[in-house]
């Protein structure tokens, strides 16, 4: 608050630092609100012709309390689709068009291929596979 109020073009004739629950509160904690919000309020200043910018001007350049809770909400709406939890990659397979991981590991155990198409095969031939190790198969003809 304190770069913003040295930076400022006009002085300010109240404590931004003091007021910072004010600030916060309009700014939902995002910096690049903030700075749009005093930069209006400058201009509402300059505008007016004063040689202060007040917090009168700054009330008036502030959004609205539903823009505010707008902008809240999808702040968080948006942080909740990027945060990687277990079905993250569930749903990005999805989004994609892939099988989800759960299905590909269960066609990974029955010998499917998962994102390669398979090559054709001549009738008769053997499906690549593991063959038992440690018994014998009695075969019968």
């Amino acid at each position: 608050m304190l770069t913003f109020q040295n930076e400022l073009p006009l002085p300010v004739n109240f404590d931004l630092v003091g007021d910072w629950e004010f600030l916060y509160e309009g700014s939902v904690g995002c910096v690049g609100i903030l700075k749009d919000w005093l930069m209006r309020a400058v201009i509402a200043a300059n505008r007016d012709g004063e040689p202060m910018m007040t917090r009168k001007h700054l009330e008036h350049a502030a959004l609205s309390v539903s823009q505010c809770e707008k902008v809240l909400i999808e702040a968080r709406e948006g942080e909740a689709r990027l945060s990687e939890g277990p079905e993250s990659h569930t749903r990005l397979r999805s989004l994609l068009g892939l099988t989800s991981a759960a299905a590909a590991t269960a066609q990974a155990r029955q010998g499917v291929h998962v994102g390669r198409l398979a090559r054709p095969r001549r009738p008769g031939q053997r499906l690549p596979k593991r063959d038992l190790v440690g018994q014998v198969a009695a075969i019968r003809i």
